[in-house]
């Protein structure tokens, strides 16, 4: 019996071909690996790769040569860019990279050390813009997503840069020299960065550094402020301030600023914030102005500043702050409450927290340069004028003592021709001392010729009384300051008592405004004999809420009351609105003006009759409710010029 030979033939051919697959699939591997780098270093693979990115953007790219190797990486030479504006152009002599392969096509970017040597950047903000259609039918009301890098890891090395820009109306301004390194990281880990360049201007070079380190904290959505520590060391000298114009208009900032700067900072951050900062400025014929002040300016001849300082929680501990120019001079030491809980703790008696600090301004030089930050009527020349003021704490007897005063003296100029003096210092004085049982608020005064009011007491209550004479207010400040359409004459006294904590303020009293005389440019004028109030209110800061327990104001037109309302302080309060107003035998004909000055009341409607009436009014899901209870109008009469009157006995 014979067996079947070519069966088993034909069985081991199978067999050798199922080993050759695996071989096969490797040679075609790792012919295509030599092949990428072969097609990407070649003409072919340049021009495919310009083409692609010719394509993807507004302008011109170009490269003399690019070579790549798995293991050398890649090697790009003379790199130029030019946008189609004629805004931009680029010129990089080469970039050498040598990327991680496999993160990048994960999706990751992640190089290992890229060099840039000599890239060149000039930006002409003069160059025409040329109109561009835009294709209504593709333009897209939807805001764009913000996108988080997927940073692996960066090297970045940038040799001898130089970037120039041109502004318009404005002289270029040029960095060179640009030497910098940049080891990005992913969120969690350390970013460092040393960055070193010049800035020529008019042949005269300034040197600026930035260097430190961050690290973001590690979060899904990428980058962010919120949880990052490191530090920063920025170093000045000898900057232009002049050379910037340029930068300015680039970054959308409408500022103009001239003279010299040099200095350094030094900061440490924490959680996204500031926590210690050493800082050395000196500055010379320093003039800063433009429509981002609005008209205002600053100006100093000389400027000195040296900052030491840290923050701890809600404290910020100042080592040293020195500030020296032309119109104002600070000096302080020692310890600054932030908070509600940290100012409690900084008046404790056992407190080791100390403070000293003064200040003084020249305010006439400061009004000069900025009229409008000071609130001055045009036409308003200040010629002397001084601000001064000083605090410091102290420890005696088992007490904590803290003192300060302030004030304003010597004050003399000219509004529209006429000579304005203030008759007398304006003052404020605060003496506040603590023991083991409690604080005292032994004096908080402000005294003047138009004003004068004393308040005492404890961290659980102050009482206060006050005399402002708006009259003599008017006469004197009121000459410089810009108040708007409104002119008060009047005397105004009151006493009262506020108490609060963190969460909650009350406050009561009552005051009483004799020969009210308000006149306004456009809406005429209004006299009352005498006005009263009288007030009781609550403000819960965590529920923004006021709780008006009641307020009555009585005049010669009537009385007006408020009880048992609720009023939100913003889109925050956690409860609506609640409103009662009474309305005591209301003089409509009398009232009539104070609605034309505080209202969109017709100046020219008549109007008289008298109001008893009770109303409530809420809100409910963004809907007012309101209720008449009780509502008696009597003898109303109504009329516009030229029309008949309108008339009624009494109305319900």
């Amino acid at each position: 019996m014979q067996t079947e030979k070519p069966r088993k033939t034909k069985s081991k051919v199978k067999i050798k071909l199922s080993r050759l697959i695996p071989l096969i699939l490797l040679i075609l591997i790792l012919l295509i690996a030599f092949a990428i780098p072969t097609y990407v270093s070649s003409e072919n693979g340049r021009k495919t790769i310009l083409a692609k990115i010719n394509g993807a953007v507004d302008g011109k790219t170009d490269f003399a040569k690019l070579s790549m190797g798995w293991l050398k990486g890649i090697k790009i030479t003379d790199i130029s860019f030019n946008d189609s504006k004629g805004q931009t152009s680029v010129e990089v002599k080469q970039i050498a990279t040598k990327p991680h392969y496999t993160s990048l096509l994960m999706g990751n970017l992640s190089f290992g050390k890229t060099v840039v040597d000599e890239p060149k950047i000039e930006i002409n903000l003069e160059a025409p813009q040329p109109r561009q259609a835009v294709d209504s039918d593709k333009v897209s009301t939807d805001k764009p997503a913000a996108v988080g890098l997927p940073i692996k890891k960066i090297d970045l090395v940038v040799n001898n840069g130089n970037l120039k820009i041109t502004g318009e109306g404005t002289e270029a301004v040029e960095l060179s020299q640009i030497n910098s390194k940049l080891n990005v990281r992913p969120p969690g880990k350390k970013t460092d960065f040393d960055i070193n360049m010049a800035m020529v201007d008019a042949g005269e070079t300034s040197k600026i550094k930035v260097a430190g380190q961050i690290k973001p904290k590690a979060t899904k959505s990428g980058w962010t402020l919120k949880g990052t520590s490191g530090d920063v060391t920025i170093e000045v000298d000898q900057l232009n301030l002049g050379s910037l114009d340029s930068i300015f208009a680039l970054t959308g900032v409408e500022i103009q600023a001239k003279g010299i700067i040099s200095g350094n900072v030094k900061s440490e951050i924490k959680n996204g914030q500031l926590e210690n900062l050493i800082a050395e400025f000196k500055g010379k014929d320093l003039d800063i102005s433009g429509p981002a002040l609005k008209g205002d300016s600053l100006r100093t001849s000389v400027l000195d500043l040296d900052i030491k300082l840290n923050r701890k929680k809600d404290l910020i501990n100042i080592e040293q702050l020195d500030l020296h120019s032309d119109w104002a001079k600070a000096q302080a030491t020692g310890v600054v409450p932030t908070t509600f809980k940290s100012l409690g703790e900084f008046l404790e008696s056992d407190s080791t927290y100390d403070l000293k600090a003064s200040v003084e301004c020249d305010l006439a030089k400061a009004a000069s340069q900025m009229p409008r930050a000071f609130g001055l009527k045009e036409g308003t020349n200040i010629t002397s004028g001084k601000i001064s003021g000083n605090i410091e704490t102290s420890a005696q007897a088992g007490q904590r003592k803290i003192s300060g005063q302030a004030s304003l003296d010597q004050l003399q100029g000219f509004v529209g021709g006429k000579s304005v003096v203030l008759s007398q210092p304006v003052t404020a004085e605060v003496d506040i001392t603590s023991d083991k049982k409690q604080v005292k608020f032994d004096k908080l005064n402000i005294s003047s010729a138009f004003c004068k009011i004393n308040s005492s007491g404890t961290s659980e209550s102050v009482k206060y009384a006050a005399e402002i004479d708006f009259t003599k207010l008017q006469d004197e400040l009121g000459q410089f300051i810009n108040t708007g359409q409104y002119k008060i004459d009047s005397q105004l006294s009151g006493r009262g008592e506020v108490s609060g904590n963190k969460d909650r303020i009350a406050a009561s009293g009552q005051w009483v405004c004799q020969n009210l005389r308000l006149s306004s440019t456009k809406k005429g004028s209004i006299f009352e004999p005498e006005v009263s109030a009288k007030f009781s209110f609550v403000a819960e800061l965590p529920k923004n809420i006021v709780n008006i327990n009641s307020a009555k104001a009585k005049a010669s037109f009537g009385e007006i009351e408020i009880k048992d309302t609720l009023l939100p302080l913003n889109e925050k309060a956690t409860e609506p609105m609640k409103l009662n107003l009474s309305a005591q035998k209301v003089d409509l004909e009398k009232f009539r003006p104070f609605a034309v000055m505080f209202a969109s009341f017709p100046q020219e409607m008549q109007l008289a009759g008298i109001v008893d009436s009770q109303i409530s009014i809420s809100e409910k899901k963004g809907v007012l409710r309101i209720v008449t209870d009780s509502t008696e109008i009597k003898n109303l009469k109504v009329r516009y010029p030229e029309q008949e009157p309108f008339e009624q006995s009494e109305v319900f």
